[in-house]
């Protein structure tokens, strides 16, 4: 049984599971026998009773249910019939997604005592269907995104530091992922939020089109034109294998679009970019960036150039970021307005006086959105995908809230989300990908940007840029 798995482990015996592995190859183990998912799966429980005390990756384990769907996986493999891509594979989805009889917190205690009635959410079902086994739900936030009036689970540690930040707002699918606690994720972005995690933990992260892949059952985003669904995995490859099971039209979801979905595996070895237009960001981002980061990245524009790539420095259109706050806020305020404001007829003119206000403003940012997506879909026609940091910054010491930056202070946050939410209000497809360490040993991530529903050019561009990493790198805690 001896041997080598690319993601990092090394496979010795049938009692030595291999933590480092992919997805994939998880899955491939599982397929020829080597594993059990009854094996698999007992020791990605065991490293989460070992581990989650310290990295709080997890806000809900679910050991009778992981086992007894892994025992159901190791009878259809016995039985020789057919299996889904994801046909073992222990996996857990972000605490946000609906699983029917188990509460959905959102990263806070306060909604603990109330379990869903409603029925699996899009992404569970869809897993399920291709044969994963789902160990749990996976902590929300970040100290330094949380609210200090609302309470909240202690957020997710750093794998590579843990006195340092995992990101927001997928940060616990993103470090359970990264130190083998389970082989793939899926959490929710609306600015940023399975890109800035996984950047800061090493992994692969993507943010598909907008309608790509289905929202029913999220319910984080309440700014649902902004929010989006994806994976966080290990590699490239099962990026594009968990992106094929999740993606596709759900008639359910007043957002998904109806388009067909390509085999996002079987585009991997189409990779080449002979020819690809690459848009570089040479000043780092609206912000700027760290000059360690942004040299590491401009090393990624010269892998491309080798693979054939066309590489010509382009300028994002303007964005201001306080129109992210705006719609998220205004949208999320227009969910929850079901209050009275004042006794009577007094009352009833004063919510008529808000609610007018509030949906004339939502109005003015619809357009200005709407002016900053005609200027993307215009830079589109020059380039095939745009290259930059993923964050301007590395990952931050566990508790900043703000930093020198650019002659003065700023908010962490508005750094952290500085090259990731305008995708969000675009709704092209982004995904980020690992290009090495800091000088203090923390992960660097680049991100990539292409057309609407042209993800395989994505996969393909970040397939180049891992393989001339060679491969991905696990923290020291995935040993």
């Amino acid at each position: 049984m001896a041997g080598k798995v690319s993601g990092g482990g090394t496979k010795t015996t049938r009692d030595a599971i291999p933590s480092g592995a992919s997805a994939a190859e998880i899955a491939d183990l599982i397929r020829s026998k080597a594993f059990s998912s009854v094996e698999v799966t007992k020791a990605c429980l065991a490293r989460i009773a070992a581990l989650d005390p310290v990295y709080h990756a997890y806000t809900l384990v679910l050991p009778e249910q992981a086992l007894a769907a892994a025992a159901r996986a190791d009878r259809e493999v016995a039985a020789g019939g057919a299996l889904g891509p994801l046909h073992g594979v222990p996996v857990n989805v972000k605490d946000a997604f609906r699983i029917r009889g188990t509460p959905t917190t959102l990263g806070s205690p306060l909604l603990s005592g109330v379990a869903d009635t409603d029925g699996d959410a899009a992404c569970v079902d869809r897993l399920v269907a291709a044969g994963a086994v789902i160990l749990g739900k996976t902590n929300v936030g970040s100290d330094e995104w949380a609210n200090p009036e609302i309470p909240r689970f202690e957020a997710p540690r750093n794998p590579w530091n843990t006195g340092y930040t995992a990101g927001g707002s997928s940060s616990g699918s993103a470090v359970s992922v990264s130190i083998g606690m389970g082989y793939a994720s899926v959490g929710t972005d609306l600015g940023g939020s399975i890109r800035i995690p996984a950047a800061f933990t090493g992994l692969v992260g993507v943010k598909p089109t907008y309608g790509r892949v289905s929202l029913r059952g999220d319910i984080f985003g309440l700014c649902r034109t902004l929010e989006h669904v994806g994976p966080l995995t290990r590699t490239v490859r099962d990026a594009a294998l968990m992106l094929g099971v999740l993606a596709g039209h759900d008639p359910q979801d007043p957002a998904s679009i109806d388009v067909p979905v390509p085999d996002y595996v079987a585009s991997l070895e189409r990779r080449t970019p002979a020819g690809l237009r690459v848009g570089w960001t040479s000043d780092g981002g609206p912000y700027g960036s760290d000059a360690e980061i942004l040299n590491r990245v401009a090393d990624q524009a010269k892998v491309l150039v080798r693979a054939g790539a066309d590489i010509a420095e382009v300028s994002l259109p303007h964005a201001r970021t306080s129109l992210w706050f705006e719609a998220t806020m205004l949208e999320e305020w227009e969910a929850h307005d079901t209050g009275e404001i004042g006794p009577g007829e007094y009352g009833a003119f004063i919510r008529t006086r808000l609610r007018g206000a509030r949906r004339k403003v939502m109005g003015e940012l619809a357009i200005q959105i709407r002016h900053l997506r005609d200027a993307y879909r215009d830079l589109f026609e020059h380039v095939d995908l745009l290259l930059m940091p993923a964050v301007p910054i590395p990952a931050t010491p566990y508790g900043t809230r703000a930093m020198p930056w650019a002659g003065g202070d700023m908010a962490l946050m508005d750094l952290q989300i500085a090259n990731c939410w305008v995708f969000n209000a675009t709704g092209h497809p982004a995904m980020v990908v690992p290009c090495g360490v800091t000088g203090d040993g923390l992960p660097i991530a680049a991100q990539l940007v292409a057309r609407h529903f042209e993800e395989c050019t994505l996969l393909g561009a970040a397939a180049i840029l891992e393989e001339a990493q060679g491969g991905p790198a696990l923290p020291p805690s995935a040993a």
